[in-house]
């Protein structure tokens, strides 16, 4: 569970005339930045302490000493014109960021120790009845040996060769509070169980657990079959130096279905007929999905299976209706209808510019809370060799977290198939982090939505009285006492409120879980609520709540295939995107966006884009909204192969240099070259 303290604090009334109005605070910072350099400057002795132990921590370590050497070379720098709320906020984020990884180093650490002390003890799952024969339930085998290796300090599950098949549900999350709740007091009335409802239940859930590896004898020969459609795989919560590692993931039911399309009727309407094996379009877990119906398109080249490359033809539909056409031929002939714009869709899509040999996939998607694999509220955990071959939502959901590191893995359609789809959303989803994921030497190819979508989540506001907030539960975020809250109007994300967390509370109002955030600070009139919007028959849309504390900085995605998903984003600051090779030559729609962005907040201050090989037809988009400028850009040393694109100029739109939008962007040595082929 992650419980930090806050910072040490300035008085509450100095901080919100900071971030409100911006008094001194920036020259202290300033003049606290050589002790700052000198934090920075010792992480690089503690790299070199896990040099041999762990080489990919130890690079972790150094990529965050980069991270944060630029962001305090930028403010200095910037001192005589950066706005004093921006320094004091780019302060705070640098401590902040620092802290967290001298959380990962001190348990690193401890976890060494550990290992030192307790010889690693093995629980292996056929011991406990798992037969591994892909048609027995192994579920409650696995559960049994995971909480037997839970209560020993050094332990390892280990899955030999085989499937395991997981078919039902680990209800036992209901009565464990979700990390959502984590320092709320609970008023009169509520309930454990009613805190753990709104988790969803797993196929295995890990709580509490510490120096625990769940391993196979590699993905190619240890295989868990999740066995109910829409539900998480594994989800552990509350945990520290976890892994799961050389085993891979799949759904028993596919969560997708795919085929030919075999005529076109209008531009509206089209004919397809589904490949052997694969479900009806018709089956509930795939029509009755809660994100619609939403095909992706393909075509096979010499390449091999691409996406369609819009505008030139549509890459994605949302459908609004499927009807089987009468007969009994095989196989069996469905039609498609387009209708209104939805994930990636748009309206003015048209059946009637799809080539003759297209191809779709058809997404049985659901909300990203219910991935493969998630982590909540953990520290230090990993996967490692790990195969993802299918999921409803994202791969990998990390929330609430401390860091997380995907190390070698493969979000891809199961090999030995046909199939064109591995994730039905983004390959890994970040939401409300300390510390973003360290993704790296990972292939990602085919999935649904993005590779990698790292961002906070907002919270919209029900009613507010004096000092405090009333919204209902949502589970995305984190409110802890002593971190930084502020209130942004949805529409154009102005900051209209900052203060300081003073206690949160978890209330049941006619059946319905609310939290109240109390704040050190009064809440002026001013602040638009479901409530007051209401009472005066305003259609508007509500100001939202956002945990500045929890915006997950220091993303570290380097030396990946990111290849034909849809794209790379980040929306908070202080990242650091290298030696990766982005391939999507057949989408010119943008391959990395950066800043705020929809509900999917905050802005991308202090990024790095260095040395990838970026073989796309599409830009680098710089995606703020007014007044929530990114900052020190950097896109240097990197490779752009593309047949059209001869310059910066070209791949970078000409709107990222408009001072309102981002400031301090610097393009260097950008290498542009045609396709081999």
């Amino acid at each position: 569970m992650i419980t930090r303290p806050p910072l040490p604090l300035l008085p509450i009334l100095a901080i919100c005339s900071i971030l409100l109005a911006g008094p001194a605070f920036p020259a202290q910072a300033t003049a606290d930045a050589g002790s700052l350099r000198a934090q920075i400057a010792s992480l690089g002795n503690d790299a070199a302490g896990f040099t041999d132990s762990a080489p990919a921590f130890a690079r972790w370590i150094t990529y965050q000493q980069e991270i944060l050497t630029r962001s305090l070379d930028d403010r200095l720098a910037s001192a005589s014109t950066i706005a004093e709320t921006d320094a004091a906020e780019i302060s705070r984020e640098e401590q902040n960021l620092l802290r967290s990884v001298r959380e990962a180093i001190a348990l690193r650490r401890e976890h060494i120790a550990t290992l030192q002390a307790h010889p690693q003890k093995t629980f292996d799952v056929r011991d406990y009845g798992a037969a591994g024969d892909g048609v027995a339930n192994d579920a409650p085998a696995v559960r049994k040996a995971i909480a037997d290796a839970v209560a020993y300090p050094n332990s390892r599950v280990h899955l030999s060769a085989g499937v395991y098949r997981l078919a039902d549900l680990d209800h036992a999350i209901r009565n464990v509070p979700s990390p959502y709740f984590d320092g709320c007091e609970r008023a009169p009335g509520v309930t454990p169980a009613d805190l753990g409802s709104i988790n969803g239940s797993p196929h295995l859930f890990i709580s509490r657990a510490a120096n625990l590896v769940i391993s196979g004898d590699g993905p190619d020969k240890t295989l868990l079959l999740i066995g109910t459609a829409w539900e998480t795989g594994i989800d552990i919560q509350n945990s520290r130096n976890v892994t799961l590692r050389d085993l891979a993931l799949d759904y028993e039911k596919l969560p997708f279905t795919q085929g030919k399309v075999v005529n076109v009727i209008d531009n509206k309407t089209c004919d397809v007929t589904v490949d052997d094996g694969y479900p009806s379009p018709l089956d509930p877990h795939i029509r009755n999905a809660r994100f619609g119906m939403v095909t992706r398109n393909f075509v096979k080249t010499a390449e091999g299976i691409v996406p369609l490359p819009a505008p030139s033809a549509p890459s994605y539909f949302t459908l609004s209706d499927i009807q089987k056409l009468p007969g009994d031929e095989r196989p069996a002939t469905y039609r498609f209808t387009i209708g209104s714009s939805g994930v990636h869709a748009s309206s003015a899509a048209r059946a009637d510019e799809l080539p003759g040999n297209a191809l779709f996939v058809l997404y049985g998607r659901v909300s990203n809370e219910r991935p493969l694999i998630k982590f909540d509220a953990v520290q230090n955990c990993a996967l490692a060799n790990v195969s993802i071959h299918s999921s409803f939502s994202a791969g990998v959901l990390v929330k609430r977290s401390g860091l997380v590191e995907l190390d070698a893995c493969k979000i891809i359609p199961k090999p030995g198939t046909t199939r064109i789809c591995s994730t039905n959303a983004d390959g890994v989803f970040g939401q409300s982090n300390y510390l973003s994921p360290y993704i790296h030497d990972t292939l990602m190819t085919l999935n649904g939505d993005d590779f990698i979508n790292t961002h906070a989540n907002a919270m919209t506001i029900d009613d507010y009285a004096g000092r405090t907030f009333i919204a209902r539960v949502n589970g995305h975020s984190h409110f802890l006492p002593g971190q930084r809250l502020i209130v942004v109007e949805t529409a154009s994300w102005q900051r209209k409120y900052a203060s300081i967390i003073r206690k949160t509370t978890v209330r049941k109002t006619n059946g319905v879980l609310m939290m109240e955030v109390e704040m050190e600070d009064p809440i002026p009139g001013a602040i638009r609520s479901r409530k007051s919007l209401a009472a005066a028959g305003d259609k508007g849309r509500p100001d939202r709540l956002l945990n500045l504390d929890v915006t997950g900085p220091g993303a570290v995605v380097t030396d990946n295939e990111l290849v034909y998903g849809y794209r790379l984003i980040l929306r908070s600051a202080n990242a650091l995107v290298a030696g990766n090779h982005f391939l999507n030559r057949h989408n010119p729609g943008n391959f990395i966006i950066l800043g705020t962005h929809s509900l999917e907040a905050w802005k991308a201050n202090n990024i790095t884009i260095r040395n990838n090989t970026i073989d796309s037809l599409g830009n680098i988009l710089f995606a703020p909204q007014a007044p929530v400028p990114n900052r020190n850009l950097l896109i240097a040393d990197n490779v752009i192969v593309n047949p059209e694109i001869r310059s910066d100029a070209q791949v970078f739109p000409a709107r990222i240099f408009d001072s309102g939008l981002n400031h301090a962007v610097t393009l260097r040595d950008n290498v542009y070259r045609a396709p081999a082929d």
